[in-house]
């Protein structure tokens, strides 16, 4: 009788410590199973700029389970950044991650529960933010004929990021970044098949940009909210050639808070496409794009919430002004014997038509105007001037 009462005790502790454990979160005193199993397909330690990664579970067929993840620079849904996704049997769920931004490493655990058995724990580490030395290059000098001429000492940061196709080094972007209000208050860009013709699918490697300080950046990792989208300067599909130089379209850099519904997704969009697929040529089409923070009228930066936390300034207008042979097809260097010239301007607000109108075109020389900047500085003023509206499709 004294064994049993000795049994009984023993048994009674047993259970008690258990559910005292599982109230600690002690997990481990929850026994392992080992036909439930989950792993980190990039493993526990990933780069600052590493995007996404699959948690990978095996399991019986009928065995439910939950994933979650810690932090919220983490998530399971890309749209609408879930933190916690279920299923059943063997599976694997796609985690979202969010640049790292800062100057020391980051850790966060998922959690995946299996229903009335074990409990994994995946601990994940991301690396510190990591500047690259942007390229040596002298604007003064430079003879590229997208680029605006650039000021010196004015207070912006002047960086150009290159890329590579099929084993050869090109110009992606350069851009004119103001730190103050963390635009790019222009990109200029070259624009032929041999950057449009896919070879990469849309990356959305949303992260901070190596060449400008992540202090002077905003993080957009998951959206702007307020009826804001992510707007691309240099848009994505006007960089397929390569994983690497698609993925540089996603820099935080490259957007700005540009109205989504009747913007963005529309007049702007259609934009985009009139550019890419009817002003594309045979000779390199060349662009500028870019915003204005303010205007004569209005003086004052706005600035809105961002969803990721702190704030971000709203640009109040868009433009877009290009260069190119007239016929497109001569082979040869584009200057004043042989260019034509046309911009386009947009107020950043919701527009009710989708189509770009005659209405939308400005000369060159008039967003010059508006602007304060210089473009194309090896055309003349009298080609700038013109708006070339029936070689342009008007």
């Amino acid at each position: 009788m004294k064994n049993l009462k000795k049994i009984i005790g023993a048994l009674i502790a047993f259970v008690a410590a258990i559910v005292i454990g599982v109230l600690n979160g002690a997990s481990e005193l929850i026994a392992s199973d080992s036909n439930c199993k989950a792993q980190l397909s990039l493993g526990e330690h990933i780069e600052w700029n590493t995007v996404r990664q699959e948690v990978v579970i095996n399991a019986p067929a009928d065995q439910k389970w939950v994933a979650r993840v810690e932090d919220d620079w983490a998530w399971f849904d890309y749209e609408d950044y879930h933190y916690y996704t279920k299923g059943q049997g063997n599976g694997s769920v796609t985690l979202y991650i969010a640049s790292n931004g800062n100057t020391a490493p980051r850790t966060t655990t998922v959690e995946v529960e299996f229903e009335n058995t074990t409990t994994v724990i995946l601990r994940l580490t991301q690396g510190a933010f990591e500047q690259a030395d942007a390229p040596d290059v002298d604007y003064a000098r430079v003879t590229w004929a997208e680029m605006p001429k650039v000021k010196k000492n004015d207070g912006n940061l002047y960086v150009t990021h290159m890329t590579s196709a099929k084993g050869k080094t090109l110009r992606n972007y350069s851009m004119c970044y103001d730190p103050d209000v963390k635009v790019a208050l222009w990109i200029a860009y070259p624009l032929h098949e041999c950057y449009t013709r896919k070879a990469a699918d849309r990356t959305d490697a949303w992260g901070y940009d190596p060449l400008i300080p992540a202090k002077y950046q905003v993080n957009m990792g998951r959206g702007m909210g307020n009826g804001y989208d992510r707007g691309h300067q240099v848009a994505s599909a006007d960089r397929l050639a390569s994983i690497d130089m698609n993925s540089q379209t996603f820099y935080f850099t490259n957007m700005t808070a540009q109205v989504g519904d009747g913007m963005n997704q529309d007049i702007w969009n259609n934009l985009e496409n009139k550019v890419r697929n009817e002003y594309i040529c045979r000779d390199t089409l060349y662009v500028v794009t870019g915003c204005v923070m303010t205007t004569k009228e209005d003086q004052q930066v706005q600035w809105v919430n961002n969803r990721n936390g702190g704030k971000v300034a709203v640009p109040k207008a868009y433009f877009k002004v290009l260069l190119r042979t007239k016929s497109g097809r001569t082979g040869q260097v584009v200057d004043d014997s042989n260019a034509t010239t046309i911009g386009f301007w947009y107020e950043n607000r919701k527009y009710n038509y989708s189509t770009p109108r005659v209405s939308d075109v400005k000369s060159v020389a008039e967003i010059e105007h508006l602007t304060g900047f210089t473009f194309f500085p090896q055309i003349s003023d009298e080609i700038k001037e013109r708006k070339d509206l029936e070689r342009w499709g008007f």
